[in-house]
């Protein structure tokens, strides 16, 4: 039997005017425009949640100076005598850890110069604080004015050292940060000096 074949010019296949044709289009640029962009498994996304509470310098320096002015009118003999430290205990270990608590906060503030400053320190005073305790029931010797102390002399000049390695960080903050951080560096090696050697004029 005889077939009749037609045939569509390739012109109408290829005729983007079709209405078909540009619906097809549409749908597709509209599917680009919603569809989800695929992120590969390996992928690591970070987040920063910022918290909203005051610089724990202010905390921090506070729970610092205490135990300071308290030990080092203690040492200079302004007042009391050498079992008088054993009923400061509490003080020194109660703003020992707090000041630690502020390098733990500073930490996660990524304040590194406090993080530094409030973690060493923090850990000297609550180390006196725990010394005095086991002091005050016989455990540990009372340090006597004037006594000689390799061990506490020792704890200062490595003090001195990573306090000196902060002074030089604090140049790039404030003028506050700078003094604070030079007389306590100034203050360390001076009562290192005046422990491992036994001389009470120095540490006074």
């Amino acid at each position: 039997r005889n077939t009749t074949t037609t045939s569509t010019p390739i012109t109408t296949l290829m005729d983007t005017t079709a209405a078909p044709y540009t619906a097809r289009l549409d749908k597709q640029a509209e599917f680009a425009a919603v569809a989800p962009v695929a992120v590969p498994q390996n992928t690591v996304t970070s987040q920063i949640f910022l918290t909203p509470i005051a610089a724990p310098s202010i905390l921090g320096f506070y729970a610092f100076s205490v135990p300071a002015v308290i030990m080092g009118v203690r040492w200079a003999q302004w007042y009391g005598t050498a079992a008088t430290a054993v009923y400061l205990w509490p003080a020194l270990l109660a703003f020992g850890l707090v000041q630690l608590l502020c390098a733990m906060f500073s930490y996660t503030a990524r304040d590194n110069l406090a993080t530094g400053f409030h973690g060493i320190w923090g850990a000297l005073w609550a180390g006196i604080g725990i010394y005095y305790l086991y002091a005050s029931y016989g455990i540990l010797p009372i340090l006597t004015d004037g006594g000689k102390s390799d061990e506490i002399g020792i704890w200062f000049a490595l003090l001195a050292a990573i306090t000196f390695g902060l002074l030089i960080a604090s140049f790039a903050q404030s003028l506050g940060t700078v003094l604070t951080t030079l007389f306590t560096c100034a203050a360390s090696i001076v009562a290192a000096i005046g422990f491992i050697h036994g001389h009470q004029n120095t540490v006074q």
